[in-house]
């Protein structure tokens, strides 16, 4: 039976999305677990995100919105969950949606496994259509190490802040890492990881991830290679200052992975006009260029086991045609 006393905050960083804001608040609105706390922070919007998020608010008695000057989604997250007075913490982007029995069928799992960490599965929406990931509609428990090790996958996609329930009072130990722009979420999880001694996984496909040309991800930025390089770098010293060697290897692969990321949403970009000259500069940094070299193959779909392969032959013009194709396949 799920306490429906329970009250889950719900914090949503809202920055310059007014096409979609009023997609996630409706899908979060539509909860079937009715006792919500739905705390939205205005980073500094100035597209009139903001202004939709307060005609929710005076809608909705559950709905609390603090408009502030621009710092960051992390800077975000930290201050909604420091406010939050529930007894559980979910993460939502303001872009994406939750499916109406998300908190229901969490809060539940999270009771029936006696645990403080619940993941679902989730949908990765495009405009051709969507993808389902983790979806084989079971519920599983995680030991410690293996958690860590799915963190590390990712593939899995266990390691993004959102499609997540935890409780809140161990949600606050952790704070998101304000220097980082990118990959802040799994840094965020694998501090966490350290916090609890099982996570439980629901298999179901609860959150939509809505893939947006205006998303982190795939928006044109110079500083693309820059941001995933001090990303990465932080997430390698902490898991060697951690654990040593014991996940080198899972995190060689990560790092790897990311490298796959840049080449497609930063050297294949349409806008980027030197594509083969971006991708020599991401396998000339140190990280990226010696976790390709260590990386296996392990786990790893075909079309990124051919990248991999490419990537540590330097075949730079194969490496491109992949990364064109990739792209062309997620529009």
């Amino acid at each position: 039976m799920v306490k429906a006393s329970d009250l889950i905050s719900i914090i949503i960083p809202v920055y310059n999305v007014r096409p979609y804001v009023a997609r996630c608040l409706d899908s979060v609105l539509k909860q079937t677990h009715k006792k919500l706390e739905i705390i939205i922070i205005d980073d500094g919007s100035t597209d009139g995100s903001g202004k939709i998020c307060d005609d929710y608010a005076e809608k909705d008695s559950r709905i609390r919105v603090i408009h502030r000057g621009n710092a960051g989604v992390s800077s975000a997250r930290n201050l909604g969950k420091e406010i939050a007075t529930g007894k559980w913490i979910s993460y939502v982007d303001s872009d994406d949606t939750i499916e109406p029995n998300f908190c229901e069928e969490m809060l539940r799992c999270a009771q029936d496994k006696c645990v403080d960490y619940v993941c679902s599965g989730y949908k990765r929406i495009y405009p051709r259509g969507a993808e389902a990931y983790n979806t084989s509609f079971q519920r599983k428990v995680l030991k410690n190490d293996e958690f860590i090790y799915c963190l590390l996958n990712v593939q899995f996609g266990y390691g993004f802040v959102h499609m997540k329930l935890i409780r809140a009072d161990i949600a606050k130990l952790v704070s998101f890492d304000e220097k980082l722009e990118v990959v802040e979420d799994a840094l965020y999880n694998l501090e966490f990881a350290d916090k609890i001694s099982e996570a439980a996984i629901l298999e179901k496909p609860l959150y939509n991830y809505y893939a947006t040309s205006n998303s982190v991800v795939k928006r044109w930025d110079r500083n693309y290679i820059k941001k995933y390089q001090k990303a990465v770098e932080r997430i390698k010293a902490y898991m060697e200052e951690k654990y040593g060697t014991k996940y080198a290897s899972d995190v060689e692969n990560f790092v790897t992975y990311h490298a796959f990321l840049i080449l497609v949403n930063y050297c294949c970009h349409n806008k980027n006009k030197d594509r083969l000259g971006s991708l020599k500069k991401l396998l000339e940094i140190p990280v990226f260029r010696n976790a390709i070299d260590n990386s296996n193959y392990d786990n790893l779909s075909f079309t990124r086991k051919v990248t991999l392969y490419c990537m540590k032959h330097r075949l730079l013009r194969l490496c491109i045609f992949i990364g064109r194709f990739r792209q062309m396949m997620l529009k």
